[in-house]
């Protein structure tokens, strides 16, 4: 199974998944959507395609067995094969901005769920 993480262009629409990465040293963060897909790697890579010119992407981010993905054309995928988890209590709220800050410094993207009674910060990255 794939989990694709889809940018929603209207920053309006306030959603419990957020990502923020740097990319030529220019901060960017997005909304997201994840959606769930089965299929072979055709298809995926057609979907993908679709994805970033239907969103304005450069790239897209995705999941597949525990390992992240930036696909940015079908010969040019970079692979994320390590992946760090943090997981803040709602009530430390000052420790959330502190974590984001030290971790968008070490390893440029990071993505944040808003769970029921705390913040998970999932980082994909090589070393």
């Amino acid at each position: 199974m794939y989990k694709i993480f889809i940018p929603i262009l209207d920053k309006r629409k306030k959603l419990n998944t957020r990502g923020f990465w740097y990319n030529k040293n220019k901060f960017y963060y997005d909304y997201i959507i994840i959606k769930k897909y089965i299929c072979n790697k055709e298809k995926l890579f057609y979907l993908l395609e679709k994805l970033k010119q239907e969103y304005i992407q450069e790239a897209i981010f995705y999941i597949h067995n525990n390992i992240g993905y930036i696909f940015y054309n079908r010969n040019n995928i970079e692979i994320l094969k390590q992946r760090y988890i943090l997981k803040i209590d709602k009530r430390n709220r000052k420790y959330l901005k502190y974590n984001i800050k030290i971790l968008l410094k070490k390893y440029k993207g990071l993505t944040i769920y808003k769970e029921d009674n705390f913040y998970k910060i999932e980082v994909f990255f090589n070393e």
